[in-house]
Order: structure tokens, then C-alpha cells, then sequence
């Protein structure tokens, strides 16, 4: 009987040591996933925003395009601060 209250308790401290560190991990993790998310809708906005304009010939659209996927998150503000300027 003893055996069994001590199986117990090691299992609930167990428990408790598991369940306090996810719900640690999940706060330490929130700021994270929030950048990524922001930078992800700027990164499809960027890109959208990229393909639906016009520009003075198609290579510039290309480049930027390019930029865009290839530099992800630095290339939609690059677009943004510069490639806007020079749409139609």
C-alpha cells in the first residue's frame, strides 16, 4: 500500500514538473509567434501588392517578385520602402 501512495506522489510531481514547464514554454513562445505572424501577413501582402501593380516594364515587376520570395521578410519591406515608388 505504501509503494502505491509513493508511485502517486512521484506521479503528480512528474505531472506538475510537465504541465509547469509547457505552460512556461508556451508565454516564453508567444512573442516569437507573434513576429512570425506579422512578418508572414507583411510577406503576403508584399507580394500581392507586388503582383497586382503596374510598373514602366515587366522586368522590374519580375525583380521584385523575385526579391520578395527570395528575401522574405527583408525583401517585402525593401519593397515596401522603395519598390513602391517606382509603380505606375
Amino acid at each position: 500500500m505504501r509503494g502505491k501512495k509513493q508511485l502517486h506522489k512521484i506521479f503528480f510531481i512528474i505531472k506538475k514538473y510537465i504541465t509547469f514547464n509547457l505552460v512556461k514554454h508556451k508565454k516564453a513562445n508567444m512573442p516569437r509567434n507573434l513576429l512570425l505572424i506579422a512578418g508572414l501577413i507583411i510577406w503576403v501582402y508584399a507580394l500581392f501588392e507586388v503582383l497586382q501593380s503596374r510598373f514602366e516594364d515587366n522586368a522590374t515587376k519580375l525583380i521584385w517578385v523575385l526579391v520578395v520570395i527570395l528575401l522574405n521578410v527583408l525583401g517585402a519591406i525593401l519593397y515596401l520602402l522603395i519598390g513602391r515608388k517606382q509603380r505606375i
